[in-house]
């Protein structure tokens, strides 16, 4: 599961950017499927996400500050 997402995460990311376009964040997020993700920067910093593409829209509107990866589904638990 972790692969697939992870396939997911970065053909966004290369569809984004190719041919120089700007990236556009996708945040129309309906639904809501939990999931726990850590910041990459900071790893014990851990935070709960609506869903995929809530985690996926933050990453994109957050810069470089900030960039979380999936960790696993359901709520963030002293993780």
């Amino acid at each position: 599961m972790r692969s697939i997402v992870s396939l997911v995460l970065i053909f966004a990311l290369v569809a984004g950017t190719c041919y120089g376009q700007p990236v556009k964040c996708q945040c129309n997020c309906p639904g809501s499927n939990l999931i726990c993700a850590r910041d990459s920067l900071k790893s014990k910093e851990t935070e709960t996400f609506k869903n995929i593409c809530q985690l996926n829209c933050f990453n994109c509107t957050s810069g470089k500050s900030k960039h979380f990866i999936l960790l696993h589904k359901g709520e963030c638990k002293n993780d």
